[in-house]
């Protein structure tokens, strides 16, 4: 994971299905960390999510917070202040009470770190949400892939509205095969299910977001990147100037000198 992860010079990896037991974090190879939030000791291991980060953007982490097997969260301050959550949601056949588990949390989630953060939400939402921007009120662009949209997609929409985010997957022009996210090996099954979702107020800084297929990862799912470029804070620096002494005019010979 760390290789690839310099390989492709990524500085924060989120991954879902961690499949590790309770909350904490591990020092990687090369000074990369991961954090994690598996599920309570005692349970058999599965799901979980994570957030692995390169040693120099390691220290610009705020502060970071397990909020479930399926969510967490890490607070960044680059040159805008950033919240990242990772998430993994509920498959389209889990039960109607898991999944509003899931969107009540993350929706928790969202409402506390935006009063003072800017946001951006990544990970695995087992949600297709077709091709029609129409039905997403300003968060869809028009480059998705596929037409099918499911109740999890509609949900993933709706959220996405409600909290002015854009779906990053579907504002960049590629080719199908660098927007499926993913492949079910020997099922033939292709889907975009895997997104990475940032604020309006970021468009500026989101060059891109697509899928590279080349990376070995050991998943079916693939690796979806975004490359992003923050603006750094302008600094307000006062303008120089040079005092006129008016008092030293009270002195006889010093007003005969300015004439």
């Amino acid at each position: 994971m760390v290789e690839e992860m310099k390989k492709y010079k990524i500085k924060v990896l989120g991954i879902c299905e961690t499949r590790r037991r309770g909350v904490g974090e591990r020092v990687l190879e090369e000074g990369y960390v991961m954090r994690y939030s598996g599920v309570a000791d005692g349970r058999r291991a599965c799901g979980g999510v994570a957030i692995v980060i390169d040693e120099e953007t390691n220290t610009r982490v705020r502060s970071w917070k397990a909020i479930s097997p399926r969510i967490i969260r890490v607070d960044l301050d680059l040159e805008e202040k950033i919240s990242i959550i990772q998430v993994y949601g509920p498959t389209e056949d889990a039960n109607v009470a898991e999944k509003d588990e899931f969107w009540m949390q993350l929706e928790r989630e969202t409402i506390e770190a935006e009063e003072s953060r800017k946001l951006v939400v990544i990970g695995d939402f087992n949600g297709r949400i077709g091709m029609d921007e129409q039905v997403g009120n300003g968060c869809m662009g028009k480059y998705g892939c596929e037409v099918i949209k499911n109740n999890n997609g509609q949900r993933l929409i709706e959220y996405a509205s409600q909290h002015n985010f854009l779906i990053g997957n579907t504002w960049f022009i590629h080719k199908r095969i660098h927007k499926i996210t993913f492949v079910g090996e020997g099922r033939e099954a292709e889907s975009m299910i895997d997104y990475i979702l940032y604020q309006g107020e970021l468009r500026y800084a989101f060059r891109d977001v697509k899928v590279i297929r080349g990376a070995e990862l050991d998943t079916d799912h693939k690796l979806l990147v975004a490359d992003t470029g923050f603006r750094e804070r302008k600094v307000c620096r006062q303008k120089a100037y040079r005092r006129i002494k008016h008092e030293e005019l009270r002195l006889a010979e010093n007003r005969e000198n300015i004439k």
